[in-house]
């Protein structure tokens, strides 16, 4: 698993379709702790922008408030040859790139 923290800067709804989106972007140094500045150091850029169809999902993402977001690997026979060994990193491998 890879952890990111992203703050959440943008939730619109949108009356007609009752559909969110919803804007998160890395945290920054601001405010400075030890903690933003590890993550801000391993992610200083990006985006995720999500189209939410349930309200009451979307109600729970608060403009200003810091997520952590966590990324794990699915194994799918797209990820491994045809061997059946990983032509990528397997997880423990990609934890250990952001330790």
């Amino acid at each position: 698993m890879i952890r990111a923290k992203f703050t959440c800067q943008q939730n619109t709804l949108d009356h007609e379709t009752q559909t969110a989106t919803v804007i998160f972007t890395p945290v920054t140094t601001n405010p400075p702790s030890e903690e933003n500045l590890a993550f801000w150091k391993a992610t200083p850029a990006g985006e995720i922008t999500l189209q939410i169809t349930n309200p009451a999902a979307s109600s729970l993402f608060l403009m200003g408030t810091d997520y952590y977001v966590d990324f794990t690997a699915v194994r799918s026979r797209c990820a491994t040859t045809l061997g059946g060994k990983s032509d990528r990193p397997n997880v423990d491998q990609q934890q250990r790139l952001y330790e």
